[in-house]
């Protein structure tokens, strides 16, 4: 089974792999990360499978269909790196190589409460910051295989999203004020980034973990 999601932390696997406890999974991360030694002895102690930023890497994609074709289940965040606002940016076509690969089923999932805890830029998580995790129902494959790999890719970006709104409709009803939103609640500018003061309320918790 191939897991996606939205990323928008390093906290995301780990906060991911605590949700789904009823399957091992292997988890594709990019090769920056490795480059510390502890850090790559975590990362890879968690099955995490290195992947260049920006550039194909046929090594990992070999790795991932390897696993996946052997009854693995494998977490890719199809945008290739952390959000930079805490909205979803478009898929890279990377993931549908790997699904075109092997033609498994598709698990959708969203995090959030992962940006406030843990962003980009931060070189240290804030701790007991809400984080929650919304599992998706199953794509069957052939529900994807007869799409084109942008139609593909925006159907499952539009599946993740619709359980970020539901996170955040969730949240919003328990009273919490987070600084990230789905898209379909925020204003963005002709970037796509989120304009200032328009994230200020939005996402954190579901199946809970604290960072």
């Amino acid at each position: 089974m191939l897991v996606v999601s939205n990323h928008l932390s390093n906290l995301d696997p780990f906060a991911i792999g605590l949700a789904i406890r009823c399957r091992h999974l292997v988890y594709i991360a990019k090769a920056d990360l490795f480059k510390n030694p502890i850090a790559s002895f975590l990362f890879r102690g968690v099955n995490c499978v290195p992947i260049k930023q920006g550039a194909p890497d046929t090594a990992a994609i070999r790795a991932a269909i390897a696993r996946l074709t052997g009854g693995s289940a494998v977490l890719i965040f199809p945008e290739g790196s952390r959000s930079p606002d805490g909205a979803m940016h478009p898929f890279k076509r990377g993931a549908w190589l790997v699904f075109a690969r092997t033609e498994c089923d598709v698990l959708p999932v969203a995090v959030e409460g992962t940006f406030d805890a843990f962003p980009r830029g931060r070189s240290t998580p804030r701790f007991g910051m809400p984080i929650r995790v919304k599992i998706g129902q199953v794509i069957p494959r052939a529900t994807l295989s007869g799409m084109k790999p942008d139609a593909g890719l925006e159907y499952l970006a539009e599946r993740i999203e619709a359980l970020r709104l539901e996170l955040a409709k969730e949240l919003k009803d328990a009273g919490a004020t987070l600084t990230t939103k789905p898209r379909s609640m925020v204003e963005l500018d002709d970037a796509g980034l989120i304009k200032p003061d328009a994230g200020a309320a939005g996402g954190t918790t579901q199946k809970s973990a604290s960072a």
